[in-house]
């Protein structure tokens, strides 16, 4: 990505947690290690719980290698994003489900 021309990158699950009504739960996951995969799929869950209860809607993003595109071996991808993506697009949940 040349951010010369397209601009920096969007925090996009950081803006919904953080401004708009019905947000019931926002979280990003990566898929680089089992314990992260492990982290996601409770992620995902919780977003599928929060609109099963009708507590409002959920975002998940998930940072996934894509080593085609960048022009990097599968394993170049995992190291690009655990040492450049999770800096910048940190892991965990952003807003959690409130109790009831």
């Amino acid at each position: 990505r040349d951010c010369q021309t397209t601009g920096m990158p969007m925090k996009f699950p950081e803006m919904i947690a953080g401004s708009l009504p019905d947000v019931a739960y926002v979280a990003r996951g990566t898929v680089t290690t089992p314990a992260n995969v492990n982290k996601l799929k409770s992620y995902i869950k919780n977003a599928f719980e929060a609109q099963l209860n009708n507590e409002g809607y959920s975002l998940i993003e998930v940072l996934s290698p894509c080593p085609t595109n960048w022009g990097m071996s599968p394993l170049q991808s995992l190291e690009r994003i655990n040492e450049e993506l999770i800096k910048y697009y940190p892991l965990g949940e952003l807003k959690t489900r409130e109790a009831k």
